[in-house]
């Protein structure tokens, strides 16, 4: 499945990042946004999911450095969490009416790390 993504044209993988990023960003700072479900803090699923695609798109877009490299591996679970924890500290803007949250911060780094198994696999068994 990889190999299959990866042969998506090089610069269409990195528009497709740029997009999900820039949409990402959006509404993480949203004005007033709420997530409620049918759960108390659904809003957690959704972090550790929008996280994951993030860090998945990121290695996919290979933005970060090359496939197949520990290297670049670590620089997006790095990034992930740093843009996590830029997230909710300018959530803390009064104009946004949003609130911070460490936890929020834990599921982004989470959902980060999830989004990487599939690449960290592949990086895995093509470095035997």
């Amino acid at each position: 499945m990889l190999a299959t993504l990866l042969a998506i044209p090089p610069q269409i993988r990195r528009g497709m990042f740029y997009a999900y990023f820039t949409l990402l960003l959006i509404a993480l700072l949203w004005p007033n946004a709420r997530i409620q479900g049918p759960i108390p803090r659904s809003d957690l699923a959704v972090h550790l999911t929008i996280f994951a695609l993030f860090s998945f798109l990121a290695w996919l877009s290979a933005l970060f450095g090359p496939h197949y490299s520990w290297a670049t591996v670590a620089r997006i679970l790095i990034f992930g969490s740093l843009f996590g924890i830029a997230s909710e500290l300018l959530q803390l803007i009064p104009i946004l009416h949003r609130t911070f949250g460490l936890d929020d911060w834990l599921f982004d780094t989470l959902g980060t790390a999830l989004g990487l198994i599939p690449p960290a696999i592949a990086t895995a068994v093509r470095k035997r």
